[in-house]
């Protein structure tokens, strides 16, 4: 699953989209929700906090090894 991160000044998620899914769409929301509440470091352009845009895959499964 693909999710787009609008981040903050602050490093607080603005919202998170989800940009492509093949799971569930009510374990989608979930993630969503889960992803919403997480922090990160601003972006910093010439020595100033400002907003970004991050765009992250999640594998959720088992590798050919069957772990995690």
């Amino acid at each position: 699953m693909i999710f787009i991160l609008l981040i903050d000044e602050t490093g607080q998620v603005d919202e998170a989209l989800n940009e492509f899914s093949s799971l569930d769409q009510s374990f989608v929301a979930a993630v969503q929700a889960t992803l919403n509440k997480m922090r990160f470091a601003p972006g910093i352009k010439n020595d100033t906090a400002v907003k970004s845009r991050v765009r992250i895959e999640l594998n959720f499964g088992y590798s050919i090894y069957g772990q995690p």
